[in-house]
């Protein structure tokens, strides 16, 4: 790879890491992907014009440009967003952030409206991400039940309990991709809480509740072990 780009190949490795690092911690937050990736678009925007800026200052008609009079120092600070350039654009992301979420949102509530209003039926979102509590709001006053933070599996055995489709997006919901089921509640057992999804019409995926102490582990491999048996 250094006989291709050069010197500094490393550098820009370890930067890189640490970028998607501190990407995926906001991205675990909620912040949507697209919205990190437009911030290191400004990012590297300012980056590049602080380093011409900085050429430029040293740069002498005729003579090399000497980048050892250009030194970076690190000053410790309450936050990274305490200059008024970079608290101006993280108002302009959070506010595009909020009307991105709120668009899906209402695309959300309004199949609701659609395949509910004038029925006694209920709506019920599960998601496999995190929920701010805006949107939290938002569903609950039109009456649907949000559930976040659903393991991947669990989503996959849903679509099998219930019907429907898992997606990946609210420009593709349709009526034809919900699930079914008659009752959905929330249970504390101990000090966890279980969601029940109960009076599917054909699951494929079901679950079994051993509410006892004993050794699941060694059970589940009985079970395992009777089916292949069988």
């Amino acid at each position: 790879m250094d006989d291709i780009t050069g010197d500094g190949t490393t550098s820009n490795v370890l930067i890189i890491g640490e970028l998607l690092k501190q990407a995926d911690l906001y991205i675990s937050e909620g912040l949507h992907p697209r919205i990190v990736a437009e911030g290191f678009d400004m990012a590297k925007d300012k980056a590049l014009k602080v380093v011409v800026d900085a050429v430029l200052a040293i740069r002498k008609q005729g003579e090399p440009i000497d980048l050892h009079m250009v030194e970076i120092m690190e000053m410790m600070h309450k936050s990274d967003t305490d200059t008024k350039y970079t608290a101006a654009e993280r108002e302009k992301l959070v506010a595009a952030e909020r009307k991105y979420t709120d668009d899906k949102v209402s695309k959300i509530i309004e199949l609701k409206k659609k395949v509910c209003d004038g029925t006694d039926k209920g709506f019920v979102v599960i998601n496999q991400k995190g929920i701010d509590p805006i949107s939290l709001d938002m569903l609950a006053r039109e009456g649907i039940v949000a559930l976040r933070r659903a393991k991947r599996r669990n989503m996959e055995r849903l679509t099998l309990a219930c019907g429907g489709n898992a997606m990946n997006s609210v420009d593709e919901l349709t009526p034809e991709c919900l699930g079914f089921a008659g009752v959905v509640y929330e249970h504390v057992l101990g000090e966890e809480k279980y969601t029940f999804v109960e009076d599917v019409e054909s699951a494929r995926s079901v679950t079994i509740l051993i509410k006892a102490i004993l050794p699941v582990d060694s059970l589940r491999c009985c079970m395992y072990s009777t089916k292949c048996s069988s």
